[in-house]
């Protein structure tokens, strides 16, 4: 598959011919379009806003709202809710390519020349809502909305901008942000460290040891 700065300019018309692709190939790889609480009405609200035609890929999409979700889980899960407005309905084709110089597909003439549907791609024109943020009215998960829009923009093709709607004093005010603590998974060497684990070593009683027999070949 290419990568996606081949398709970022958005194109000319969108393909969307669902009868002639696969059923496998339908369904995007992003499923979940709205997160957190749902239900809930917040005042506060942060947008991230396109400045330019863009397609974005659902690949991007996809890291988009993992990133979205594991970051804004550390305000609870209640206290905010994210909408990912574009949604991937282009689909793209693409020839077989060979590892040649200046090749760009096999050399078939005319025959199979309509490609086979690769990824599929969400079409956002200039000053279209990528993603709303919807918060409480707090100083700590604004900010941390504004930070996480701002960690996503690296994963998407393009300018975008930032809008906000709501107390601009809370909006600028500087706050000690909460940060995502890494686990480390326990290993076995690290659970045979600890001082519970030899005690039980010790009591256990201690196998023999197999005498080995050698076969005599005289």
């Amino acid at each position: 598959m290419r990568p996606n700065k081949c398709y970022r300019n958005l194109s000319r018309t969108a393909y969307t011919r669902r009868e002639f692709i696969p059923k496998a190939k339908i369904i995007p790889l992003i499923r979940k379009f709205s997160i957190g609480n749902i239900k809930e009405s917040f005042n506060t609200s942060l947008k991230l806003i396109a400045l330019k035609d863009v397609q974005i890929g659902e690949n991007a999409l996809e890291s988009i709202r993992v990133i979205l979700t594991r970051d804004m889980s550390l305000i609870g899960e209640g206290n905010y809710s994210i909408l990912i407005k574009p949604y991937p309905f282009h689909y793209v084709r693409e020839h077989g390519l060979i590892g040649v110089g200046k090749a760009e597909r096999i050399v078939k003439g005319m025959r199979h020349s309509f490609g086979k549907p690769q990824q599929q791609l969400a079409r956002v024109k200039k000053g279209q809502e990528v993603v709303i943020i919807k918060v409480i009215d707090d100083p700590i998960a604004i900010q941390l909305a504004k930070r996480t829009l701002e960690k996503i923009t690296k994963k998407l093709p393009k300018d975008y901008r930032i809008v906000f709607e709501g107390d601009q004093n809370k909006y600028i005010k500087q706050v000690i942000l909460p940060q995502r603590v890494k686990r480390k998974k326990e290993t076995s060497i690290m659970k045979s460290s600890t001082p519970e684990v030899k005690e039980e070593e010790k009591k256990k009683p201690k196998k023999e040891e197999k005498k080995m027999r050698y076969r005599s070949w005289e």
